[in-house]
């Protein structure tokens, strides 16, 4: 893993938008630990359960390549979450989480609307915000095989 300064933002670029986070150190990363760890809890198990499905429905056919493949986990685990409730709650770790670290965008184009201050969450559609989750928390991490060296 590599070190973060506490005041370097990061960066990440969806659709011609540079999106920049606070990084995830010092304060920022205990709130972050702390806001998200009900739903940590369950990754693992969930990431296993899609794996064996997939594997299962996988047996004997030619696994797709290492993205597509990790795309169609993450797939199965969202399909685990079977109730509203359930997604509701998803939704919301995932507004804090981007309410939290999110600190600005900027773009070329003009129909960008202005950052807001607070809750910028409410701003952007679901799949983007799935997006944006999804690269922070990759950031924060240790993944599988940077935790083997």
């Amino acid at each position: 893993m590599i070190p973060i300064s506490y005041n370097q933002k990061l960066k990440k670029t969806v659709d011609g938008v540079n999106y920049y986070f606070h990084p995830p150190v010092g304060e920022m990363e205990i709130s972050l630990i702390y806001s998200q760890s009900d739903e940590t809890k369950d990754i693992p198990q969930d990431y296993n359960k899609a794996l064996k499905a997939l594997e299962k429905e996988y047996k004997g056919k030619r696994r797709p390549k290492k993205d597509k493949w990790e795309e169609l986990i993450k797939n199965k685990i969202i399909s685990f979450i079977s109730n509203e409730e359930a997604m509701h709650r998803h939704i919301a770790k995932i507004d804090i989480l981007i309410n939290m670290s999110l600190c600005n965008w900027t773009s070329t184009n003009k129909n960008v609307p202005k950052f807001p201050l607070k809750e910028p969450a409410k701003c952007l559609p679901i799949e983007l915000k799935r997006i944006l989750y999804e690269w922070y928390w990759e950031q924060f991490n240790l993944s599988q095989d940077e935790l083997k060296n």
